[in-house]
């Protein structure tokens, strides 16, 4: 097993793809084909698994590797980063995961200000996601709603968002600013999926006052909820820190109760002391 077979198999099974792996790595198809067989036949062990010539998908062995492989070259770009011109930005790239598309857009921004020469690709999710995604080393840094109680992981509050609801103007436009909690049972509540910090918060504070709606929808993702709000199916829960100018949007809130959450930056420990990473964390006082 070489290192090389390695890194050839780690592409490989991140692409799902001879061709864009060897883009990639900057070797030809031919080689990497190799290399992941000379792998796969020294070990006596499938890897991929492959039909007519196209990847379909990892065996369970594959998967696990997949995961030692993703760290391991991880780690090796950071160490590269690390000592080339000193930990210096002069190039490069940094992968942002978020449950706040406006926040991260401020904060690649911001970084992006200071060092244009690092590309930021950033991708978004639930919290559950964005933790998922750092673990598993397929983003570099993270911004999440709720705390992180992870013992590999470094998290930082860096925002404290109050979560509204908000509906069509026309269909709030009889109603008071702040909803009683009989006002509040006959509204249909656009709730977001399990796993997003939204929604758990919302429903813990809304039981605790006995607040119920007469209904809840569930959907996936903010913009699909504030899609729904402003179709007039009812009234979405939302960050007020997400919502963008809007003259069809109107804010409410429930009578007595005030809903905030806590964003988090978050990395995994063995990489805060990385220079972009500490850079990104530099970068929120301005960004914010």
């Amino acid at each position: 097993m070489s290192f090389a077979e390695l890194k050839a198999f780690d592409a490989v099974a991140r692409h799902q793809s001879f061709v864009r792996a060897a883009e990639e790595l900057g070797r030809t198809q031919p080689t990497l084909t190799m290399q992941v067989s000379q792998l796969e036949k020294a070990n006596s062990a499938e890897l991929i698994i492959r039909s007519r010539g196209k990847i379909k998908g990892l065996t369970p062995l594959g998967e696990k590797l997949l995961e030692t492989t993703r760290t391991m070259f991880t780690l090796e770009r950071d160490a590269y980063d690390l000592l080339k011109d000193a930990g210096g930005l002069a190039a490069g790239e940094v992968r942002l995961i978020a449950t706040s598309p406006a926040m991260a857009i401020r904060l690649a921004k911001t970084f992006n200000t200071r060092h244009p020469d690092v590309t930021c690709h950033l991708k978004f999710g639930n919290s559950e996601e964005v933790l998922r995604s750092i673990l598993d080393c397929d983003s570099d840094f993270g911004i999440l709603g709720g705390s992180v109680d992870h013992d590999d992981c470094l998290t930082v509050p860096v925002a404290k968002p109050e979560i509204v609801l908000v509906g069509h103007k026309d269909y709030l436009s009889s109603k008071p600013a702040a909803l009683s909690r009989a006002e509040f049972a006959r509204e249909t509540l656009l709730i977001r999926e399990p796993g997003s910090e939204t929604r758990e918060l919302l429903l813990e504070k809304t039981e605790q006052h006995n607040f119920h709606p007469a209904r809840m929808v569930e959907i996936g993702r903010r913009s699909g909820a504030i899609a729904a709000a402003m179709a007039g199916m009812g009234l979405a829960a939302v960050s007020e820190h997400e919502l963008e100018p809007n003259d069809q949007l109107k804010i409410v809130r429930l009578k007595g109760i005030r809903v905030f959450g806590v964003n988090h930056a978050v990395c995994l420990k063995s990489r805060s002391r990385t220079k972009v990473l500490k850079e990104l964390m530099s970068c929120f006082d301005q960004a914010s």
